[in-house]
């Protein structure tokens, strides 16, 4: 095995060999040697493809996905019945930001946001209470609406601002129901109020902007939520 090489041909040829021992021996202890090998395989997959996500550039996006596929059609030779849950949800996540990164460095893509958003989507799909999915949530889509007003200046048509106006009120709505859950459902947190605060302070709201923070900075005194480091 080349633990650093993705690739490795090594790797392939151990998988097809254990899935071949496993049809002619499906029991008994050769059977469960070559299962705990194939887990062990499955799971350098896994690795990889997490791995990958931080070094996921535009050219390489797929990337990841291939690994985790990998990963989990190898850990299902191995154990049919096997629970990906947990497995699935880390990876969205991971992916989730993977792709967030690629529009903060370049927000003009806006697949790329939603590519992001896609895989949060699908964390919630599977624990629709996932606090850190939802959160990350309402911040890509307040930071879409700041993108949106920012890139207003003395040079934009009158008409493409008010189309650019309304395209962040868009974005900030969608995010006021996210951080709206999130204070409500999640843990107390500085940041669950704060996502909750700027989504209405966007929207005009100034009045329960300044509710909620008036209210923060007195939990905060009374040591009920700790202050953000």
């Amino acid at each position: 095995l080349e633990p650093e090489n993705r690739e490795s041909k090594h790797r392939i040829l151990g998988i097809r060999y254990l899935k071949e021992c496993l049809e002619m021996e499906n029991s008994g202890n050769t059977a469960d040697m070559a299962i705990s090998a194939l887990k062990f395989l499955a799971t350098s997959y896994y690795n990889d493809a997490l791995r990958r996500t931080v070094e996921i550039t535009t050219q390489n996006a797929n990337e990841p996905e291939i690994l985790y596929n990998q990963f989990r059609s190898t850990m299902m030779s191995a154990e049919a019945q096997f629970d990906f849950t947990s497995y699935d949800i880390q990876f969205s996540k991971a992916m989730g930001q993977a792709h967030y990164k690629l529009w903060e460095n370049d927000p003009t893509l806006q697949s790329e946001a939603e590519v992001c958003a896609d895989f949060y989507e699908r964390v919630l799909i599977l624990d629709e209470n996932d606090c850190e999915a939802k959160f990350n949530l309402v911040i890509l889509r307040y930071n879409q609406g700041v993108y949106r007003i920012r890139s207003m200046n003395t040079n934009t048509d009158i008409s493409e601002m008010i189309t650019m106006q309304e395209s962040a009120i868009r974005y900030f709505y969608k995010a006021m129901p996210l951080a709206q859950a999130c204070f409500e459902q999640c843990p107390p947190a500085v940041n669950y109020y704060k996502g909750l605060m700027f989504c209405h302070r966007a929207l005009g709201n100034e009045a329960e902007y300044e509710r909620l923070r008036l209210e923060l900075e007195e939990k905060i005194a009374e040591g009920i939520i700790k202050p953000q480091k």
